[in-house]
């Protein structure tokens, strides 16, 4: 019965999921459409809202814009329980505890100084001579920028939208704290099959790779317009 090396020997079976889909299957698919809402809207609300920062950062100079740059990052580095409390008063005082708004607007801020500090690199590697000479040609500040600084910093605009959808994706402790049954995510679902006297660890381990699935495919789609985003900024 026992042999070294050990043999691990198991039949596949996807009787799991096939339970985990038949038991929850409304209500998987309820959560899922929630973990693909929040991580959307929070990707394009920190891309809309930390292209306006990083365009000025990059752009603009003030007296003390370096340290204020720096307090924007320094912000990123606070561990985030420190901010459940006034978070949640918050959204209680607006009616926003579990729904998709409360934690967009949640993720957003959390990933704001990283979309910044990405944002501001990729718009410092694109020259500002380039926007000077279409403001030359006609062009305004804004349709400089649109025409000109935002396509050619758009590979890292979309690495950026990645990343900040991944994160919102995976994020564990706001989503178990502000949501119960509306706006219930995929990681707090995997944590209910822990009761108080058992673990499934069937359903978990099922759940869990159901998490993880459409990250890795679509990572693996688009891993070279990553890459190609990531380094944009490296060379300017």
């Amino acid at each position: 019965m026992i042999s070294i090396p050990p043999v691990v020997v198991f039949e596949p079976t996807l009787a799991n999921y096939q339970e985990l889909f038949r038991a929850g299957g409304s209500s998987l698919k309820r959560i899922f459409l929630n973990s693909i809402i929040v991580s959307t809207m929070t990707g394009l609300l920190t891309l809309f809202l930390g292209g306006l920062a990083g365009f000025a950062f990059s752009r603009y100079r003030f007296r003390g814009d370096r340290l204020f740059t720096f307090g924007v990052l320094w912000t990123r580095t606070l561990p985030p329980i420190v901010a459940v409390v006034p978070l949640f008063l918050m959204l209680s005082n607006w009616g926003l505890v579990d729904t998709h708004i409360g934690l967009v607007l949640v993720y957003t801020a959390l990933n704001l100084p990283f979309a910044i500090w990405m944002l501001k690199s990729f718009f410092d590697a694109v020259p500002v001579e380039m926007e000077e000479a279409a403001m030359v040609d006609g062009c305004t500040r804004l349709e400089a920028c649109r025409r000109v600084t935002v396509p050619l910093a758009a590979p890292g605009m979309a690495a950026t939208l990645i990343f900040v959808s991944v994160l919102a994706w995976n994020e564990f402790l706001f989503a178990l704290i502000f949501s119960s049954v509306n706006a219930k995510t995929l990681p707090v679902a995997v944590v209910e099959t822990i009761v108080e006297y058992k673990i499934y660890w069937a359903d978990m381990a099922a759940l869990g790779t159901i998490v993880m699935l459409p990250i890795l495919v679509f990572s693996f789609f688009i891993q070279k317009h990553l890459v190609t985003g990531l380094t944009a900024g490296g060379i300017k």
